[in-house]
């Protein structure tokens, strides 16, 4: 009997020292999940993920709609009844010059100025190629053509006048600010 008791009393303690080790695995996550949350937050609050005062608005996100810049297949469509279309490569080395001109332009309010760039993979069948020839004033669409820089006075969706070269285009401009 003694010896019933025996392993009784030792199948006891074994499982309870079981016991004893889960809790302590158990504990020991515990605490490694705390932390790894105590790192979280610091972390989330010091790179701005969580803001800790209370001016949690939403802030306004305005957001503007570009009109200004079309496809050159669009040139001779736009609503208005007179503007101009300028054509030029966006990544020339007078670009920036000639964006800084018809800006100033523009903020006249006088015609609206619509911008092409020859650049852009979908333009490029407008661009003239050795065999093809242009039509100073296109009447369609599939008459435009252009080699370089060039600036389009339209009028009821006609060519009206044709500015080529960069300089012209300049000069052009300049003169219509005034």
């Amino acid at each position: 009997m003694k010896e019933k008791k025996m392993k009784k009393q030792k199948l006891y303690t074994n499982t309870k020292s079981i016991d004893n080790e889960g809790l302590k695995i158990i504990k020991l996550l515990l605490i490694v999940a705390l932390v790894i949350g105590i790192v979280y937050l610091v972390t989330a609050i010091v790179n701005g993920e969580i803001k800790l005062n209370k001016d949690n608005e939403k802030e306004e996100v305005t957001t503007t709609i570009q009109r200004e810049e079309i496809i050159a297949g669009q040139t001779l469509n736009r609503t208005d009844t007179e503007y101009y279309v300028l054509m030029y490569n966006f990544t020339s080395d007078n670009a920036s010059l000639i964006t800084a001109i018809k800006d100033k332009y523009v903020a006249l309010k006088k015609l609206p100025v619509y911008i092409v760039d020859l650049d852009k993979a979908f333009n490029q069948k407008y661009i003239v190629k050795e065999t093809e020839t242009i039509i100073e004033k296109p009447k369609t669409i599939s008459e435009l053509k252009v080699k370089e820089a060039t600036l389009f006075k339209i009028k009821n969706n006609k060519v009206t006048e044709r500015i080529t070269s960069e300089e012209k285009i300049k000069t052009t401009i300049k003169n219509l600010t005034k």
